[in-house]
């Protein structure tokens, strides 16, 4: 059930912790990379033989010279160009659609499958915006892609854009529609979009300084003098490398928090705009439709490997063909994993129909799709039974010993396991048990691309921890 939006002055002190340490970590996320612009770019490196010279370079640093302040103005500007350029290349596509303001074409927008037309999108939008306080969206996008995606931008010139794309209302109904919309005025509210260009700025000009600087490096390095000095010259490249290596590190870092904990307040706002159960069930059936195409994607390369043509990989072309006609309603992995073979069958006789005029038609293809899909599937099991029996094997003539059963156990946690009345969504009654089961086990997450090391790097926190988050600012809103 839809909840009151957030009071200007707020007073949740889960809110309050988190925007504190979001803020902490934007002032020195900014602090920090202007105080390496200043560095870098006052740093004058000059290849020299002189006895103050240091690993055969001589160092001087130049804060206040015009040069450093003309060029640090211009990498800036540039880098709000090529940002704001990237932006509107992607609206400007032909998968994006505005819808508000109309545009002067009157060619008609592809409908959704799901939830709400072309027509209601914008209105939607825009029902949301008043619910959540908010006055102004100056436009909206609606691009057709298959992967499940929404961003909010704010461009000078352009005002703040809501872009969502067209898979959302494929597999989410009103309710969860409404959630991400308000996830995304959420941004808006909160500024993220001019902050983050704000406090990233720096980091391009970083990057052009210190990729200026390993130049300058590497050229005294190739015009060495003798071997002891191309061998300090080698030592003080490695230094500055690494001294590179650690900046951007702790960049990334602080920029990686700052995003995260973005994403907590912008879902603890829908949670207060939409209810707890809409957005719940939203972070959900998100996550599990990327895990449902991350599987598809890593299935489709697989059956592409078989071909034997390693170099050429599987195309973009190929992969939205396949994303375009996987079951818009289909969300399990397990289905993925079913379907994959077939549609990549399908998609094998279609090209050899079209480029080889090969006799085929839409009920051949559909016979030998079906068919060669339950040939290959059970040719993979096999295959894939024989290599399990393979490591056994190898692993009992080395000694391995037996896992144990906590390293046996599964990492993921089924929530639809909780989904007692088989409804397809959480109730208020039934999301007390995930909520309940998530917080007993730490480790265990709900999807299995947050398994993944790499996963802590990205910007958007695993699903367990926003669905806890979200559940925590509800619990603690004054009465």
């Amino acid at each position: 059930m839809p909840q009151t939006p957030p009071a200007a002055e707020e007073s949740n002190p889960v809110i309050l912790a988190a925007i504190g340490r979001r803020r902490r970590a934007l002032w020195a996320l900014l602090i920090f990379n202007l105080a390496a612009v200043v560095l870098f770019a006052s740093l004058r490196v000059r290849a020299s033989t002189a006895d103050a010279a240091w690993l055969g370079y001589e160092l001087g640093f130049e804060p206040f010279s015009t040069s450093t302040w003309i060029t640090g103005a211009l990498i800036l500007l540039s880098q709000l160009i090529i940002s704001h350029g990237m932006v509107l290349s992607a609206l400007s596509s032909d998968d994006a659609r505005r819808l508000h303001p109309p545009p002067e074409s009157d060619a008609p927008i592809p409908q959704p499958t799901g939830a709400a037309d072309s027509s209601r999108i914008a209105e939607l939008v825009h029902e949301v915006a008043r619910s959540c306080g908010i006055q102004q969206v100056d436009e909206i996008y609606y691009i057709l892609r298959p992967i499940p995606n929404a961003f909010t931008v704010r461009l000078f010139g352009s005002g703040n854009i809501v872009a969502l794309n067209s898979n959302l209302f494929d597999f989410l109904g009103t309710d969860g529609v409404r959630a991400v919309v308000a996830h995304e005025l959420a941004h808006i509210k909160h500024r993220d979009s001019l902050i983050r260009q704000l406090v990233m700025a720096p980091t391009l000009h970083v990057a052009l300084i210190l990729t200026w600087g390993f130049l300058q490096i590497l050229s005294g390095l190739l015009t060495p003098e003798s071997a002891w000095i191309f061998t300090q010259r080698l030592g003080f490249l490695v230094v500055f490398a690494l001294l590179g290596l650690i900046v951007f590190a702790l960049i990334g870092t602080l920029a990686t928090r700052a995003a995260r904990l973005a994403e907590l307040l912008a879902d603890a706002f829908a949670g207060r705009v939409c209810g707890l159960v809409s957005t719940a069930n939203m972070l959900l059936l998100l996550g599990e439709r990327t895990e449902a195409l991350t599987a598809l994607v890593e299935k489709y390369k697989l059956l592409v490997a078989r071909e034997g043509d390693d170099e050429r990989g599987a195309s973009e072309a190929e992969l939205r063909r396949i994303l375009g006609r996987f079951p818009r309603a289909e969300v399990h992995e397990e289905v993925t994993h079913k379907l994959v073979p077939e549609l990549f069958i399908r998609d094998r006789l279609e090209t050899l129909r079209e480029h080889f005029a090969v006799p085929l038609d839409d009920q051949d293809i559909e016979d030998l799709a079906r068919r060669g899909a339950r040939a290959l599937v059970a040719r993979m099991a096999e295959e894939k039974s024989a290599k399990a029996a393979e490591t056994a094997a190898a692993q009992s003539e080395a000694g391995t010993q037996a896992e144990t059963d906590e390293e046996q156990a599964d990492p993921l946690l089924d929530w639809r396991s909780f989904d007692f009345d088989h409804s397809g969504h959480l109730d208020a009654q039934e999301l007390p048990h995930l909520f309940e089961k998530l917080r007993a086990s730490p480790e265990r997450m709900l999807f299995r691309q947050f398994l993944d090391p790499d996963s802590r790097n990205e910007d958007h926190p695993p699903i367990r921890e926003r669905l806890l988050f979200v559940a925590e600012v509800l619990a603690a809103e004054p009465a």
